[in-house]
């Protein structure tokens, strides 16, 4: 006779699906619980389910809804235990088939029973593990992004440019930094108001973003000023995408809005990233000071 408590190997989940052409074989009904199961999860449970009761086969049948089990061709459906949550509502069922007509004996009822059990209590724990994993994502997505523009934030962007800088001095790699500052924004914010100067950095930073590379890191610094880093990106590459945000602010074709761009580049002299923008932050300051809507670089020490 088996233990009323049986014992369900620990497994990481993900989910599976059986094929059309495998019914009648252990499976997994599709749907928003297949999250809850790996495929090592299911075989435990459905070795488990087999080793109970004698059966031929079982399925797991995972749903919202309380649906009936499908009938696996020519096998009969001999015992399905309800699979309920946290709150006793059903969440799908255990079933098990055989060749032959039978009915469980006692033990083997209940047994089962104490195995659909142990699988509801399974799927309730991991789907609240899931539920709080997602909403720590979402807090992280939250606490790295900027509200109004959606880039990364501040925070976010001195994490990543100090993981670069440690990077390139690691392996001797280049790494360049874009200050960006959006021209006359006060002047823009005083006629048209702050409404629209929102709507205007949001689009400015939209369509930074559309020339971002993939490797680079594009961040707002804080009011109207965007900061991008460059990895394994030398002098000449970065002015080249200097000039090409330039351009495309410009393309906008609002009057009032362009951007400078600071541009610096790591030397062998500088001891920590604060070094690499500053730098860039005083070549903006002589962009802005000799015309705006230009790109100028910081000179080499």
């Amino acid at each position: 006779m088996m233990p009323s408590t049986l014992s369900i190997p620990n497994a990481r989940f993900t989910h599976s699906s059986p094929e059309a052409d495998d019914a009648g074989k252990p499976g997994l009904r599709h749907s928003d619980a297949l999250a809850l199961l790996s495929q090592q999860g299911l075989t435990d449970v459905i070795a488990l389910a087999l080793a109970v009761t004698g059966a031929a086969t079982a399925q797991l049948l995972l749903q919202q809804d309380d649906v009936p089990p499908e009938m696996p061709p020519a096998l009969f459906l001999i015992a399905t235990e309800l699979l309920l949550d946290a709150d006793g509502q059903p969440t799908g069922h255990l079933v098990i088939f055989d060749h032959v007509e039978r009915q469980l004996s006692a033990s083997q009822q209940a047994n089962f029973a104490a195995l659909a059990r142990q699988v509801s209590q399974h799927i309730t724990s991991r789907r609240a593990v899931l539920l709080l994993e997602a909403s720590l994502q979402r807090l992280e997505i939250i606490s790295s992004t900027d509200a109004l523009t959606g880039l990364q934030n501040r925070r976010s962007f001195e994490q990543r440019i100090r993981q670069e800088f440690a990077r390139a001095r690691r392996y001797d790699l280049a790494l360049s930094f874009l200050m960006l500052d959006v021209d006359f924004f006060k002047h823009f914010n005083d006629l048209h108001g702050h409404q629209a100067g929102d709507r205007m950095l949001y689009r400015v930073a939209q369509t930074l973003r559309q020339n971002l590379r993939g490797q680079d890191t594009l961040a707002r610094f804080g009011g109207e000023e965007f900061v991008v880093v460059l990895p394994n990106t030398g002098r000449n590459g970065a002015l080249v995408l200097a000039e090409r945000y330039r351009l495309a602010i410009e393309s906008l074709g609002v009057a009032e809005v362009t951007v400078s761009i600071g541009v610096a580049t790591l030397e062998a002299t500088m001891q920590g990233p604060d070094e690499l923008v500053n730098a860039a932050d005083r070549a903006l300051y002589r962009a802005k000071g000799s015309g705006r809507n230009k790109v100028v670089e910081a000179p080499l020490n």
